[in-house]
């Protein structure tokens, strides 16, 4: 994105189906790159190293614009991962996205995909389910929360699987 007089202004996305046409990236100069999408991530997740045995084996590990990547959610559910592909910029990344998380930032049993929201409708992107990466998911994954033992479904428990 330049300013009027072709000053950079940011670096994002841009789908032209989307009510939000252009998702902001960076504000930086910089590539957006393997190497940008991996650090991005990487620094989402060690974010909430905290998190790991500490209250909840269940908890947001990638919190789209929150961590500088809009459109993209990834729950932790115990040796489970579910992502959310919520734009096309992600959509078109999740693959690329899920060999990050798995090469050297987080090794789960499996990935699994549920961008079946309606938000995708805007983005001009079908609803898909299904496993990305790894193993499917048993029918319930037990997660533990403050204590109490939880079965959450996560093919098809609301949003992610459960309210986290």
């Amino acid at each position: 994105m330049k300013s009027h007089d072709g000053k950079f202004l940011a670096r994002g996305y841009w789908n032209p189906k989307s009510q939000i046409e252009v998702r902001l990236l960076t504000w930086q100069d910089e590539s957006i790159d393997d190497e940008w999408w991996r650090r991005m991530l990487k620094r989402a997740i060690d974010a909430r190293s905290d998190y790991k045995h500490a209250h909840s084996n269940a908890y947001r590990l990638i919190n789209a614009e929150n961590d500088f990547v809009p459109g993209l959610i990834v729950d932790r559910y115990d040796d489970w991962l579910v992502i959310q592909a919520l734009t096309l910029g992600i959509d078109q990344r999740k693959h690329k996205i899920v060999e990050n998380i798995t090469a050297d930032l987080t090794m789960p049993l499996g990935i699994y995909e549920r961008s079946d929201v309606d938000v995708r409708d805007k983005e001009g992107l079908k609803q898909v389910t299904g496993v990305l990466w790894g193993e499917s998911p048993p029918e319930y994954v037990e997660i533990i929360e403050h204590g109490l033992h939880l079965l959450v479904d996560i093919r098809n428990g609301q949003k992610t699987g459960y309210y986290l």
